[in-house]
């Protein structure tokens, strides 16, 4: 029989859909290229106008997946300690998800800065990072 998920599981599934909406809608407003003129440029204005509104729901996404893996291996028991890169690892070895998830994650931790306008690559690997040099 299934189990019912734990509130903390439902929580994070529901809020995700919102910081997924404004992720969205702030995609939908800012280019790579005003993107990246902020991130050179780190006037506050260009700043507030085109890389916070896209960085901070990225982040809580990203944050978000984590906290969810950990959430899933800890209901199956299994070990859900050490880094992001460590525990959606984990979560491959256990045939949950694909080697992409966990690779993005790990590429995401060994650069300076991710670049939620260019889906997830890192800045070194995007438009900005030829802007942000």
């Amino acid at each position: 029989m299934a189990r019912k998920l734990p509130s903390e599981i439902r929580v994070r599934l529901a809020d995700a859909r919102s910081h997924y909406r404004a992720l969205v809608f702030a995609l939908g407003r800012s280019s790579v290229d005003d993107y990246a003129q902020a991130l050179k440029t780190r006037e506050a204005e260009a700043l507030t106008q085109h890389a916070y509104p896209l960085e901070r729901p990225f982040e809580i996404l990203d944050n978000y997946v984590v906290e969810l893996a950990r959430a899933g291996l800890e209901l199956a028991g299994k070990d859900s300690t050490g880094t992001a890169s460590a525990v959606l690892t984990r979560l491959h070895a256990e045939g949950v998800i694909s080697e992409a998830p966990a690779s993005s994650t790990r590429r995401r931790q060994s650069s300076s800065r991710s670049c939620p306008a260019s889906s997830g690559t890192t800045a070194r690997g995007c438009a900005c990072s030829a802007s942000a040099s």
